[in-house]
């Protein structure tokens, strides 16, 4: 028996398109509804058109990224296949599919096939930017959904990048996350190894901070001495000079121990 096809009004490539407009700035958006309203709506094209891209990015992302989220495993692994909708993104594709039900015909060719996201009786027209823009976003969220290319759709976990792109072949698992290019995942796993070892070297000076302090008999209102934080300064200097993982640190300055006081006191008091 020949499968149901399922026909998408727009293709991934489209989706992705519109996900990677750069959103507008709040300062931006506000402005422009100020001058919206004020004019009733009449703005030029020229200025219309790139913000709407903006607009339909924003909201549309405000769908996808939770949703992307769901894949992401306390382990650290990506897995698309078990991505779920949370509630907007439910109410989204409930109130999309109840508006716009699903087309179902017989083609004599391919036998009976499925066509998602009618465009008819979209808002179009003066006033109707943001009632336009949110049809258009439950529009492309319910395709991507029904059509099954969520699993094609992947965002790059590369902070400096968070570029939208397709996955070709998708697996059930991504141990480090998905990335748009090699480059990036190099930079990316660079980039946790360098967060590790600060994250650790932070952690040891703290550690050595509390244990002087404990050694010079300090008491809760350490950090109101001046020349007893000062020791403590000179003591951290040294040992970074004498261990490679603090080599960085060795000329800390007297505010990193402000700045960590808290975190200081805490281990001391232990």
């Amino acid at each position: 028996m020949a499968s149901l096809a399922i026909e998408g009004s727009v293709d991934i490539d489209r989706i992705i398109a519109v996900l990677n407009v750069p959103p507008p700035s709040k300062a931006a958006e506000s402005m422009f509804w100020e001058d919206y309203l004020d004019c009733k709506g009449d703005i030029p094209s020229a200025r219309y058109r790139p913000f709407a891209a903006q607009l339909l990015s924003k909201r549309l992302r405000a769908l996808v990224d939770p949703w992307l989220k769901t894949g992401l495993g306390d382990d650290g692994c990506e897995r698309p296949l078990h991505r779920k909708l949370g509630p907007a993104a439910e109410h989204a594709v409930s109130q999309y599919s109840q508006e716009f039900p699903p087309n179902v015909y017989f083609d004599p060719g391919r036998g009976w096939a499925v066509s998602l996201g009618s465009r008819h009786g979209r808002p179009s027209g003066i006033g109707s930017l943001s009632p336009a823009t949110d049809a258009e976003v439950q529009h492309l969220f319910f395709v991507l959904i029904a059509c099954d290319l969520g699993c094609r759709l992947s965002k790059c976990r590369y902070r400096r990048c968070n570029r939208y792109f397709a996955l070709q072949n998708p697996r059930k698992k991504y141990r480090s996350g998905t990335f748009c290019c090699p480059e990036h995942q190099k930079y990316a796993k660079a980039a946790e190894c360098m967060k590790r070892k600060r994250d650790l070297a932070k952690t040891t000076l703290v550690d050595l901070a509390a244990a002087k302090l404990h050694q010079l008999k300090a008491g809760v209102d350490w950090n109101s001495e001046p020349k007893l934080k000062l020791k403590v300064r000179d003591y951290l200097r040294l040992a970074a000079r004498k261990d490679r993982l603090l080599w960085d640190y060795k000329r800390l300055a007297l505010h990193w121990i402000t700045r960590n006081r808290y975190l200081i006191e805490a281990r001391r008091s232990a």
